[in-house]
């Protein structure tokens, strides 16, 4: 991948001191910073499509950039829907954590890895195209299109440390035409009262913030969400 240099427009390199507060508060490494691991909280789960005609018929489009959706001859399949088809939890427990994520591990009865799949999995460590523009809509409505926000890259997507750029949510769609292949791997305000957070193995992405947000990001007919539980809760059916 080419080295992210700061270029004029609506979004500008900072020197990466915002991540402090991450550091101070959170729980981060090459793979992106989390507030709580483990914590009981809203995901939003990413986006998957299926093919509804022959391969032949709807070959998939190429995707240069930002994972997108496929084109015609696909369709948007929920998770519930895929879930309820193959006898699947919606999200299970990762192979090497004790609490539910939303993970490339899910629907272990569904191949999604073959070579054509009639699946096309969600997009793996970043939000798919759609997903982003359908929460850049919901942060404009819960916070202003004026509001100044960070978007932050982890070393593990562009192999470079401490990638940080500085604008507004009136721009976020133009994070695309920065030289990135994916959605942010954290974003948030410059009063820290919110985050978003995937990392790169993830089908999923957590919103950490109050519950007006959270309620903006479960109303939204594109996102697809689900609330998961606290780790002790799984441990501690009871509680």
């Amino acid at each position: 991948m080419r080295r992210t240099e700061a270029r004029p427009g609506p979004w500008s390199r900072t020197d990466g001191t915002e991540l402090l507060w991450l550091y101070e508060n959170g729980v981060g490494d090459f793979c992106g910073f989390d507030l709580d691991p483990g914590s009981a909280g809203l995901w939003i789960i990413h986006a998957m499509y299926e093919r509804t005609c022959s391969e032949k018929e709807a070959p998939r489009k190429p995707s240069p950039g930002w994972d997108t959706d496929p084109g015609s001859g696909w369709r948007r399949l929920r998770w519930r829907e895929l879930a309820d088809r193959a006898g699947d939890r919606i999200v299970r427990l990762d192979h090497d954590r004790i609490y539910p994520i939303p993970s490339r591990h899910c629907f272990p009865s569904v191949d999604l890895a073959g070579s054509n799949p009639p699946i096309q999995a969600p997009a793996e460590g970043h939000l798919d195209q759609h997903s982003f523009h359908a929460l850049a809509e919901a942060l404009r409505r819960f916070a202003g299109p004026e509001t100044v926000v960070f978007a932050h890259w982890t070393e593990a997507v562009i192999h470079e440390p401490d990638v940080v750029f500085k604008g507004r949510l009136a721009d976020l769609e133009a994070l695309e035409s920065l030289p990135v292949v994916s959605s942010p791997s954290n974003l948030w305000p410059a009063d820290e009262s919110w985050l978003i957070y995937t990392d790169w193995d993830l089908w999923g992405t957590k919103i950490y913030g109050p519950p007006e947000l959270r309620s903006l990001i479960e109303a939204d007919e594109f996102l697809e969400t689900s609330m998961l539980p606290a780790y002790h809760h799984m441990l501690n059916p009871r509680q």
